[in-house]
């Protein structure tokens, strides 16, 4: 008898440093948060506050365009928050479509390959494995995000305006940005083309800034089809505690928190 059931979601959001060639890990679960542009950017966003402590003043992030994750109004607010508030430069790169292979694949390809013949119950079980996946050189850097970490990151684009670039006046192609640059965003659609630039400032100031989550975000609709698991002891007795602690709402279709901006 085939029985089919859901997965339960552990997401890892990954940075390599080209320089040190060191790789980070930012890992959370289901139960604590989602994984759209507010997720994202928290991650960024504990990244650049780290590395600012450090002295590090120039950031360039290359990844794919992901819309509802990587490019996207949230994150350019949250780029223009950092630049403002530690004096940083942060450039962000996108690849070609198509074209989007990185450093972060091998790091995803290195615990694909540890995770293989293991058993994995509960995510503390997945941190683990994900720590020691590395076995030669400097093991990846963990950092378990927990529901304090991540923020309400739309509140930093309260008042500004996202809607149009000045030079051209015309609306802004969100999704079509390959290259952006805080404090003033300048922006281009392709590598080829000149700057444009996109004031956001205006007259009134906000008194917003992020805003931290309150209580449990992300109640885990496919609550039912782990308690089968649990009845059947196909998931072992050991590990029914952090399930039975899940905040559920019944079973329905998953619906993951994706922001898409236009």
């Amino acid at each position: 008898m085939y029985i089919k059931t859901r997965k339960y979601p552990i997401y890892n959001f990954t940075i390599y440093n080209s320089l040190s060639g060191r790789g980070y890990c930012f890992l959370w679960h289901y139960q604590v948060a989602k994984r759209g542009a507010n997720e994202i950017g928290s991650c960024v966003l504990n990244f650049i506050e780290t590395e600012s402590q450090r002295g590090i003043k120039n950031f360039i992030f290359y990844s794919d365009g992901c819309a509802g994750q990587n490019k996207n109004r949230i994150i350019f607010a949250l780029y223009l928050y950092l630049s403002k508030k530690y004096g940083v430069i942060i450039i962000h790169r996108y690849f070609e479509t198509g074209h989007s292979q990185s450093e972060g694949d091998s790091m995803h390809s290195l615990i694909e390959r540890a995770k293989k013949n293991h058993t994995i119950y509960t995510p503390d079980q997945m941190y683990g494995i994900i720590m020691n996946a590395k076995i030669n050189g400097e093991k990846f850097q963990l950092k378990e995000m927990e529901q304090h970490n991540f923020f309400d990151l739309k509140d930093l684009m309260d008042k500004r305006q996202w809607l149009r670039a000045d030079e051209t006046n015309k609306k802004v192609k969100w999704t079509k940005i390959i290259q952006a640059h805080p404090d003033i965003i300048y922006l281009k659609y392709n590598f080829d083309d000149e700057y444009m630039s996109l004031n956001t400032a205006t007259n009134s100031r906000s008194s917003r800034g992020r805003s931290s989550f309150t209580g449990s975000q992300s109640p885990y609709r496919n609550y039912d089809d782990l308690m089968s698991l649990c009845k059947t002891e196909a998931i072992p007795k050991y590990y029914h505690n952090f399930y039975n602690n899940l905040h559920c709402v019944g079973n329905s279709e998953e619906e993951l928190d994706i922001e898409s901006e236009d």
